[in-house]
């Protein structure tokens, strides 16, 4: 049993997370490939209040980030356009162990591929025909009618965009790029590399789901057991510890104590010596705008067990029910979630505007001045990435 204090967890997070300084080793889609690997995955959210999540995630990590290096990683067959609990970019290299998932979800799909048969049928057809395309560019009138997609709450998707959904999450079809944000899509024979396409043919789905977990713990670092999405699985409660102990046992894992902290956590048995040597290491001084769907957020739970900051996402809460605003984002401050920030980027107009900015209840005067310098050389780093003319303090 390894024995941590809070603040050595946190910075063993922070510093496993990149989010102590922004890596400026490389640059171009090789800097987004490297930061993907290390990460283990970067969700994707087409949200565009601020930027998109995947950029946000990004620019927080690599110097000088511009939304083309992803473009040009995922057109170059770095990156894979696939599901871990939400649709993430992950490392091509790893296509062989989501195969047997992708197989899996077809034949959970199959009733519904039926029902779309001539759609989906068409779809492919059109992409062997016609090469890559995005839903837009589909035009049958088959295609065109409106259903209802398992996220909707009526008939209103396209048929062929539902068809190209399914068959995206069964493989059949892969994202093979994303210029501008918008999806085209392609068959796996002209996107996936051949000896990638191979070898995923001999995983079974049990070998898939141990990478899968695997990736998880790497992706999180500290790990419970009362995790929703642990594994990115659907194991339930008993599962999930009954994995556990076979890793422990394995020596995979090790259970970490966290002082002050009910929760049991675990991590990797290669991390441990860093996550003890971090009682005595001092993280980097910097302030960092997270976006809502940024990794080191992903367990809110643990935020709250870690650094007492209590955080939801309110852009789908009715406005009446909003406490903060739609895209308020946590801002860390240090070793610490000082406070929040609510920004809209409108475009039209080129103004980054800050709705508003809350500061937590216990920082210091002197600690809330510090950390508004930190914060303010950031807002001028967003403006700068997103191109945005000026910063605007208040609503519109």
């Amino acid at each position: 049993m390894l024995t941590v204090s809070k603040k050595a967890a946190v910075r063993f997070l922070i510093k496993k997370q990149r989010l102590d300084q922004r890596q400026g080793s490389l640059a171009g889609s090789e800097a987004v490939a490297a930061m993907v690997r290390t990460l283990e995955a970067v969700q994707l959210d087409p949200v565009l209040t601020v930027d998109r999540n995947h950029h946000l995630v990004l620019f927080n990590r690599l110097s000088g980030f511009q939304p083309q290096w992803l473009e040009e990683a995922v057109a170059n067959q770095l990156l894979l356009d696939y599901i871990c609990t939400n649709r993430c970019f992950v490392p091509m290299q790893e296509y062989p162990w989501f195969a047997p998932l992708m197989r899996a979800r077809e034949c959970r799909q199959s009733e519904q591929l039926g029902k779309l048969s001539e759609t989906v049928a068409y779809v492919l057809r059109t992409l062997a025909e016609k090469g890559p395309q995005t839903s837009r560019q589909i035009e049958y009138e088959q295609a065109r009618e409106r259903v209802k997609g398992y996220w909707d709450q009526y008939p209103k998707t396209k048929a062929s965009t539902l068809a190209l959904h399914i068959l995206w999450e069964c493989g059949r079809v892969i994202a093979a790029a994303r210029p501008g944000g918008e999806i085209v899509f392609d068959l796996p024979e002209r996107v996936i590399p051949e000896n990638l396409r191979k070898a995923g043919q001999d995983l079974s789905v049990r070998e898939a789901t141990d990478f899968k977990c695997r990736k998880y713990y790497r992706a999180l670092r500290l790990v419970d057991a009362g995790h929703q999405f642990f594994g990115w699985t659907n194991m339930k409660a008993a599962e999930r510890l009954e994995y556990i102990e076979k890793d422990v046992q394995a020596g995979l894992l090790v259970p970490v104590a966290i002082r002050d902290v009910r929760r049991k956590y675990w991590c990797l048995a290669e991390d441990a010596d860093e996550l003890a040597a971090c009682a005595k290491e001092v993280v980097n001084d910097c302030v960092r705008i997270l976006s809502p769907l940024d990794n080191f957020l992903w367990r809110r739970e643990r935020l709250l067990d870690l650094l007492d900051f209590d955080y939801t996402w309110e852009i789908y809460f009715p406005v009446h029910k909003r406490k903060y605003g739609p895209y308020t984002m946590p801002i860390l401050a240090g070793e610490q979630l000082a406070g929040r920030i609510d920004l809209k980027y409108d475009r039209p107009a080129g103004t980054l505007r800050v709705n508003l900015l809350v500061w937590e209840p216990w920082l210091t005067k002197s600690a809330r001045r510090k950390a508004q310098s930190g914060l303010d050389a950031e807002l001028e780093n967003m403006r700068q990435h997103l191109g945005a003319a000026n910063i605007v303090q208040g609503q519109q």
